[in-house]
């Protein structure tokens, strides 16, 4: 018994514990180790567990343990206190490194510290077993089934990691009977599981004859959000993933594209890992102008914080429904013991909960996270490059332009970096700077209430690739496009200072127009690329026609810097 017992105190070695942080923080393979063989929940003290995760932030997205880089991250957690007489994280840190003997023994202290960490698991469940069957005065059935909700608690107050193969093994000594009466159930439970989703034997050969007769359609991009030009991103019985930084606009798509197969009479699923209240949810959907109805008897919502089952998700997807988001699927992960660098995780989260969905005949889109460093970032989201190698429909990747908010116009440009049907990018444009990166047009919401309460919110195409010249791209503009055009010739400075006095001048010429109608030329003539926008008068936004400011600039993808109002999505209804 260590002291710490003796005190009343649970098993732990800080010592252990400064010894392995110490050893990582002294050389980027170490940190690599260390990260392979403890998890945070390992760790008995708070501070320890914070370092522990800053490193494991800075090898993620910096590639290495720079203890610079893990001290500024330590800052930016307010919540944090420092030991006595320390005043500030580097200070600690170099105390860690310090601690460390000559030659780091990353193996070692990984194994002491997580060898007092099966103890005190072990300490745990054996308390709580004991004090369940001493008070509790139901059958062994029903005891058996608090036992099993409390053991889920308890993993995942430690951190979500689940039990290893030995500390089962060491729990069953504490606890035999019982545990062994759970392993049974369990076992039980997955073996009927199993029976229930493979109701065909997938090592037999598949029966090509449908395929060589044509009966069977490629799947085509039908679902979801529609762009200006009537295309749709998402397959259906697919799995997709939109990636992006925070704030990009997953989110948005999402939302805009659950919009449109609620419209069209679908059931979709939504399934949010990172928010429980579907408030947000709602009030974006009606804002998208769904109807009350179809969000109560169509939109199924939830926020889990248990691992799911087998019932759970059979009765979320009946009836089918077309389309099942999964947001934040590193929290996803997460909450099922899943680790988001390991490509068994990704592949078993894939098994999980992607597969059931796709079997039924949903398109799934799952909104995922990518790494901060634009450098290191790629064509994948955060983790595992298995999460995007194994998609069989679109990688979508969002690059926000201007934010988006409250009270404001916002828009990102849309990509594709993975199209495994291959029907999507025929219709948008070769990124010059990353190979196997599409671009597919540009996402705007607009919230900024210049011509009433509406938020608008359009997907629009990427403008043709030839050049702009003589104000016009192919000839093909409506009489409403040219206009527009025409009253900017006439205007001083081929410019407006607001989009009210623009419209203004356009009804001057005659005719009835309705300004929804104005509104979506004007729009589609920003997005081909033949008027930019331009700070206005006070906060509105101005416009300019392209060949009369030099100074305006082309983005990467060819549009124009500059706020760029939306519309509600078009194809809401298929």
């Amino acid at each position: 018994m260590t002291a710490t017992e003796a005190a009343g105190q649970p098993p732990h070695d800080l010592h252990a514990e400064a010894n392995l942080l110490g050893s990582m923080l002294l050389g980027d393979h170490h940190a690599q180790t260390a990260l392979t063989l403890v998890t945070p929940d390992r760790l008995y003290d708070d501070r320890h567990r914070a370092v522990f995760d800053a490193i494991a932030c800075a090898v993620d997205e910096l590639g290495s343990a720079d203890p610079v880089a893990v001290a500024t991250e330590l800052d930016r957690r307010t919540e944090l206190r420092l030991p006595s007489g320390i005043n500030n994280w580097a200070t600690y840190l170099g105390q860690l490194i310090d601690s460390v003997a000559s030659v780091p023994r990353v193996e070692v202290y990984a194994e002491q510290v997580t060898e007092v960490a099966h103890r005190r698991r072990l300490l745990q469940l054996g308390q709580l077993t004991q004090q369940l069957a001493v008070q509790s005065l139901d059958d062994p059935a029903d005891l058996l089934a608090r036992i099993r909700v409390e053991l889920a608690d308890i993993e995942d107050r430690v951190g979500r990691a689940g039990l290893t193969p030995d500390e089962r093994r060491q729990a069953k000594l504490v606890e035999a009977a019982l545990e062994r009466k759970r392993a049974d159930l369990a076992a039980a439970e997955q073996l009927a599981a199993e029976a229930q989703a493979e109701t065909t034997n997938s090592w037999a050969p598949v029966d090509l004859g449908p395929y060589l007769r044509g009966e069977v359609e490629r799947a085509e991009p039908s679902l979801g959000l529609s762009r200006t030009d009537g295309i749709r991103l998402l397959y259906p019985g697919k799995e997709h993933a939109v990636v992006g930084e925070m704030e990009a606009g997953k989110s948005w798509l999402c939302l805009a594209s659950v919009a449109a197969e609620l419209m069209a009479g679908e059931h979709v699923v939504y399934i949010h890992f990172e928010e429980g209240d579907p408030g947000d949810s709602i009030e974006r959907l009606r804002l998208l102008g769904v109807p009350t109805d179809l969000i109560l008897t169509r939109f199924r919502f939830v926020g889990p914080e248990r691992m799911v089952s087998r019932d759970a998700l059979d009765a979320l997807l009946s009836p089918a429904p077309s389309l099942v988001v999964l947001d934040g699927v590193n929290e996803g992960m997460a909450l099922h013991s899943l680790a988001i660098r390991d490509e068994d995780g990704a592949a078993a989260f894939r098994r999980l909960l992607v597969k059931p969905c796709t079997r039924v005949g949903a398109a799934v889109l799952s909104a995922d996270h990518v790494v901060k460093d634009p450098e290191r970032r790629g064509r994948y989201g955060l983790g595992s490059v298995h999460k995007g190698n194994g998609l069989s429909g679109a990688l979508i990747m969002m690059e926000n332009a201007e934010p988006f908010g409250r009270s404001q116009r916002g828009r990102s440009r849309v990509f594709i970096t993975k199209d495994r049907p291959g029907s999507l990018r025929q219709h948008g444009r070769p990124d010059k700077q990353v190979q196997g990166k599409t671009y597919m047009g540009e996402l705007v919401v607009d919230d900024s209430q210049t011509y009433g309460p509406d938020l608008t919110l359009r997907f629009f195409a990427p403008p043709p690739d030839e050049p702009v010249t003589d104000g016009k791209t192919d000839g093909q503009l409506s009489l409403l496009h040219e206009l527009i055009l025409g009253v900017f010739e006439q205007a001083d400075g081929k410019a407006f200072d607001s989009q009210r006095s623009l419209l203004g001048a356009v009804r001057t010429t005659g005719g009835k127009h309705r300004r929804q109608g104005l509104t979506d030329a004007l729009d589609d003539l920003v997005a081909r690329g033949l008027i930019a926008t331009r700070p206005g008068r006070g906060p509105a936004t101005g416009y300019v026609l392209v060949e009369a400011d030099p100074n305006v600039s082309q983005d990467h993808d060819g549009t124009h810097s500059g706020h760029t109002p939306g519309h509600i999505p078009d194809g809401a209804a298929r």
